[in-house]
């Protein structure tokens, strides 16, 4: 097969896609990204990066957002990203990376681990032997509003003295009672929400509420409360014994766990992503 040397118009120079890094030896991990690249450890003193050789003109800045016109390319890479690094995260603490992030060579890659090894230390010491879990808590509304009438007096109250007024008091009386249901489901979300972060924070080492969710009453198919918890594995029953509690305790609401997660919201990466010299 005939080599194509640098410079020549075959020619594909590749770098070092870098997913996270750790301090132990993860096996079998998923095929990378790109077209399924191989995933290696690039061992550096006593951390290890975890990378794949990918050709450098496909994770430039410039040619990852022209591939945010094809979201299927885009949600593959993702994915692959995130199956290395759950593999590797179930046989090692693994501080993740962001989508991105690569190197134009080992050079580079070993010149950043060894520049920030103080920070990765200190993170896989915080890290080892805990996982993120993301929570999602949504509403029934219909069930919510049912749970509110049948408990509030102010609500049962208007609805018996609007019985043989006229239109235009009922109609008065109407909207005083979808005033006061708007402020208890408002109400009932705020109690739902902070006693279930409180709970689940005592039995978590750290928690990142995702801002992002409303406040208030949500719209339709929205959460009304999104957080992700940094558990103990030794205190993964007791945490996900309290979420049981809390979902009998709230019959309106679902609690969606998801996880267990490499650490992002735990760990403020010192490496931009995107290609590096």
């Amino acid at each position: 097969m005939p080599i194509t040397e640098p410079g020549s118009p075959g020619f594909e120079q590749h770098g070092y896609y870098v997913y996270g890094i750790t301090d132990g030896s993860p096996k079998g991990l998923a095929p990378g990204v790109g077209r399924g690249a191989p995933v290696e450890l690039l061992v550096v003193e006593d951390l290890v990066a975890i990378v794949s050789p990918v050709p450098l003109a496909a994770f430039t800045p410039e040619a990852l957002r022209a591939c945010q016109d094809d979201p299927a390319w885009i949600e593959a890479q993702v994915r692959a990203h995130q199956e290395v690094l759950a593999r590797a995260s179930c046989q090692a603490t693994v501080i993740p990376l962001r989508f991105g992030t690569v190197f134009h060579d080992a050079a580079g890659v070993r010149a950043m681990v060894i520049e920030h090894a103080p920070r990765f230390r200190e993170a896989l010491t915080r890290l080892a032997g805990r996982q993120e879990w993301g929570l999602k808590i949504s509403m029934d509304e219909a069930r919510l509003a049912a749970q509110i009438v049948a408990t509030c007096a102010r609500i049962q109250d208007l609805d018996a003295r609007q019985r043989g007024r006229s239109a235009g008091a009922a109609y008065l009386l109407a909207r005083q009672r979808e005033q006061i249901l708007r402020e208890e489901v408002a109400r009932a979300i705020e109690t739902c929400a902070r006693e279930a972060h409180a709970r689940l924070a005592a039995e978590s080492v750290a928690s990142v509420i995702d801002g992002a969710a409303p406040a208030g009453v949500p719209s339709e198919g929205q959460p009304v409360f999104k957080c992700a918890y940094l558990v103990d594995s030794s205190n993964l029953e007791a945490f996900l014994a309290t979420l049981d509690c809390l979902a009998s305790a709230y019959p309106a609401f679902s609690f969606t766990l998801s996880g267990p997660w490499p650490a992002y919201s735990f760990v403020n990466s010192p490496v931009e992503e995107h290609t590096h010299a």
